[in-house]
C-alpha cells in the first residue's frame, strides 16, 4: 500500500487482490498480515467508520486466525460491532456476529456466546444464502459441542461444510474435519474419526492448507499407531513431516504436534524411554504457548512412565491433568449454557408459529420471552453454582467413603451389641438369675457378634491395604514358576462369590515364572471387574481366560460377552476414580490398580478393547523370565 489515502475503488481491488493471494496461497496468511494491519490502523482508524472498514476486519479475523491471534480477533470484531450508526450488509453483519461467538465460545464467555448467537439466529431466519448458513451453523455446532451433543454437532459441521463448498468460501473451514474427527474418538468411533481425517488431508491439500494437512495427518498417524500398524503410523509421520515442509512457516504448535506424533511413534517401538523424552519436550514448550492439547499429552505418558517404574512421575503428570482438565472444564458455564440454548430453542418454535402474526407483535412475542429467559437465568444461576460445587467435592468422596463406611458402622454396630449384652450378662449372673440355657444362648450370640466385627475390620484393612498397594515396587524375590491355569482357578474361587451364576472357562496349560503377588492382584481385579460390570446381577455369564506364550512374553486375556464398556467411558477406564457405579459402592480404583501392579511389579502391559454390547476383553502382556526383565 502507498502512503497516500488511496480511493475507495483502490482500496477495494487491494482488498480483492489479497483475498485472491491469501485463496491461492493460504500458508501465506503471516506475510499477509503486515500490511493488511497497517493500512488497518494507519488510514481505516483515522477515518470514520466505513463498510470498507468492516470488510478490512473480517480479512484480518481470517488472517489472524490461522496464526492463533485469537486475542487481536476479538478485539476488531468488538471494535467493528460498536461502530454506531454503521450501515452494513446482512452479510457482513452476519459474519461479525459469528466471529464473535466463536471468540466468545473459545474464551469460554458462554452467556455472551449465546447473546451472539440469538442474534445470529434472528439474522438468519429466513435465510437461503449458504455462506450465511454456514456461519449460523458453525457456531451451532460449537455450541452443541460444548453442551457434549457429539451426535447432533457431527451432523451440523457436516452441513456446515456442504454448506462453504457450495459457497465457493476460500476461508479455514477445512479444518472442520479435524473436529468431526475428535467427536468420533469421543462416542467411540474409531474408523469414522480415521475416515474424517483422511478427509482432512485430502482437503486440506486440495486448498494447499499445509498445516492443517500436516495436523490432520499426525492425527492418522497416532490412530494407526494405537491399532499397533507399525508401518501405515511411520508413512503417516513422514507425509506430516513433508506436509509441513510445504508451509513457507510453520506454526509453533505445530511443531509440538509433530513432536508428540514422533513420541507415541516411539512408544509403539518400545522405545518407552525415548517417548517420554520427546513427549516431556513438546509438554514444556507447550507450557509457555497454552498447548491446548496438554493434559492428553500428560495422560499419555502416564504409562510410559508406569512401565519404565517411574511410579511417582507418573502421579505427578496424572494430577498435573487433572488441574489441567479442572481449570478448563467450567462446569457452571456449561450447565448455564444449556439452560440458555433450550429456552432459546422455544423462543424460535414460538416464532415459527407466529409467522402469520404482524411484525409488531411477533417482535412484542420474542421480547417477552428473552424477558422471561433472563428472569429464568437470574432464578437458577444461584442454584446452579452451588449445586456445581456440592457435585463435584461429592462425586470425588462418595465411593470410598461408603466403601469404608460399610464395614466401620457393621463393626461399630456388632460392637456396642456387645458391650450390651456383656453388661446385661453381668448382671444376671451377679443376681443369680441366669439359666444355664440362657447363658449359652447369650454367650453364642457373643461369639457371632464378636465374628461379625472381626470381619468387618477385616475388610476395612484390605480396602487400606488396597490403596497402599500403588506404590509397591518391584522385586526379583517373588517371581516363582507356577502352573499358570492352577493359579488361575484358585484366584476364582477366592475372588467370586461361589453363588454367583458366572462360569470360567481356562484355556491356560502353561507352566510359566511370573510375580505371583502381582499376578494374583490383576487378576482378581479383572475378573472381579467382570462379576460387576459385565453382567447384571444374578444373570448367568462366562468367563473366557486364555494364555499362550508369544516370544519372550506371555499373553494373558481375560474375555465376557456382556454389556461392554461406554465409549466414552473408555478412553478412560485405567485412570483412578472412574466407573459407572461412582458412589454406589465402588470407588473406581480397580483397573487402576490392576494396571500399577501390572506395569511396576511385573514390568508389563494391560489393555483392553471393548464394544458395546458386545462385550470386553482385557490383555495382560509380561515378560516369560525374570532375567529377560
Amino acid at each position: 500500500m502507498s502512503s497516500h489515502l488511496p480511493s475507495l475503488i483502490e482500496r477495494s481491488n487491494w482488498l480483492k487482490a489479497q483475498w485472491h493471494l491469501y485463496g491461492e496461497a493460504p500458508c501465506s496468511a503471516e506475510a499477509l498480515i503486515e500490511p493488511a494491519l497497517r493500512l488497518y490502523e494507519d488510514q481505516v482508524l483515522m477515518e470514520r467508520p466505513s463498510e470498507f472498514g468492516v470488510l478490512l476486519t473480517l480479512f484480518l479475523c481470517e488472517l489472524l486466525q490461522q496464526v492463533h491471534r485469537r486475542e487481536e480477533v476479538a478485539t476488531l470484531v468488538e471494535r467493528a460491532l460498536a461502530w454506531a450508526g454503521l450501515d452494513i450488509s446482512r452479510r457482513e453483519k452476519v459474519a461479525l456476529l459469528s466471529w464473535q461467538c466463536r471468540m466468545h465460545s473459545f474464551f469460554q464467555r458462554q452467556e455472551e456466546a449465546l447473546t451472539s448467537l440469538a442474534q445470529l439466529s434472528e439474522l438468519t431466519r429466513n435465510e437461503n444464502d449458504p455462506l450465511l448458513l454456514a456461519q449460523h451453523r458453525r457456531v451451532l455446532a460449537m455450541s452443541l459441542f460444548a453442551q457434549r451433543e457429539y451426535r447432533h454437532s457431527i451432523e451440523l459441521y457436516r452441513e456446515t461444510i456442504e454448506l462453504y463448498r457450495l459457497s465457493g468460501d476460500v476461508c479455514g473451514w477445512i479444518g472442520l474435519f479435524t473436529l468431526i474427527a475428535q467427536l468420533h474418538r469421543r462416542l467411540g468411533e474409531r474408523d469414522a474419526m480415521l475416515a474424517a481425517y483422511i478427509d482432512c488431508v485430502a482437503g486440506a491439500v486440495a486448498q494447499r492448507r499445509w498445516v492443517e494437512a500436516s495436523n490432520a495427518s499426525t492425527g492418522i498417524a497416532e490412530e494407526y499407531a494405537e491399532r499397533g500398524e507399525h508401518a501405515l503410523a511411520e508413512r503417516a509421520l513422514k507425509d506430516a513431516r513433508d506436509l509441513a515442509g510445504r508451509a513457507s512457516t510453520l506454526p509453533v504448535w505445530m511443531e509440538l504436534e509433530l513432536c508428540a506424533t514422533e513420541a507415541v511413534l516411539c512408544a509403539l517401538k518400545e522405545d518407552k524411554a525415548g517417548a517420554v523424552v520427546l513427549m516431556r519436550k513438546a509438554i514444556e514448550s507447550g507450557k509457555a504457548l497454552g498447548w491446548r492439547d496438554m493434559s492428553q499429552r500428560l495422560r499419555q505418558i502416564v504409562p510410559w512412565l508406569l512401565e519404565l517404574r517411574q511410579g511417582e512421575e507418573a502421579v505427578a503428570a496424572l494430577e498435573r491433568a487433572h488441574g489441567l482438565e479442572l481449570e478448563a472444564a467450567h462446569e457452571v458455564g456449561r450447565k448455564h449454557m444449556a439452560i440458555q440454548l433450550r429456552l432459546l430453542e422455544v423462543d424460535h418454535a414460538k416464532a415459527e408459529q407466529a409467522r402469520s402474526a404482524t411484525h409488531a407483535s411477533e417482535l412484542a412475542a420474542r421480547n417477552q420471552a428473552l424477558e422471561q429467559a433472563l428472569a429464568k437465568q437470574y432464578e437458577l444461576q444461584t442454584e446452579l453454582i452451588e449445586a456445581s460445587k456440592l457435585a463435584t467435592l461429592g462425586s470425588l468422596l462418595a465411593g470410598m467413603s461408603h466403601e469404608l463406611n460399610t464395614p466401620l458402622g457393621t463393626t461399630l454396630v456388632a460392637v456396642s451389641t456387645l458391650a450390651d449384652m456383656s453388661r446385661q450378662l453381668g448382671n444376671q449372673v451377679r443376681q443369680g438369675t441366669i439359666s444355664r440355657k440362657g447363658f449359652e444362648r447369650d454367650i453364642g450370640a457373643c461369639e457371632q457378634g464378636a465374628e461379625l466385627a472381626r470381619r468387618s475390620v477385616e475388610s476395612a484393612i484390605k480396602l487400606i491395604e488396597s490403596y497402599q498397594q500403588l506404590n509397591a515396587t518391584h522385586s526379583h524375590e517373588h517371581w516363582v514358576e507356577v502352573q499358570l491355569d492352577e493359579v488361575i482357578r484358585a484366584t476364582w474361587d477366592r475372588s467370586i462369590d461361589p453363588r454367583s451364576p458366572l462360569r470360567i472357562e481356562v484355556d491356560a496349560n502353561l507352566c510359566v515364572s511370573v510375580h505371583l503377588e502381582a499376578f494374583t492382584e490383576v487378576l482378581r481385579q479383572l475378573l472381579q471387574n467382570v462379576e460387576r460390570h459385565a453382567y447384571a446381577v444374578d444373570e448367568p455369564g462366562v468367563v473366557q481366560v486364555q494364555a499362550c506364550v508369544d516370544g519372550e512374553q506371555i499373553l494373558l486375556t481375560v474375555s465376557d460377552t456382556g454389556r461392554g464398556i461406554d465409549p466414552e467411558l473408555l478412553p478412560r477406564v485405567f485412570d483412578p476414580y472412574v466407573t459407572s457405579q461412582f458412589g454406589k459402592g465402588r470407588s473406581g480404583l480397580g483397573l487402576f490398580v490392576a494396571r500399577a501392579a501390572a506395569g511396576q511389579k511385573m514390568l508389563g502391559k494391560l489393555r483392553v478393547q471393548s464394544e458395546l454390547g458386545l462385550g470386553s476383553r482385557f490383555e495382560l502382556v509380561w515378560p516369560s523370565t525374570p532375567a529377560s526383565l
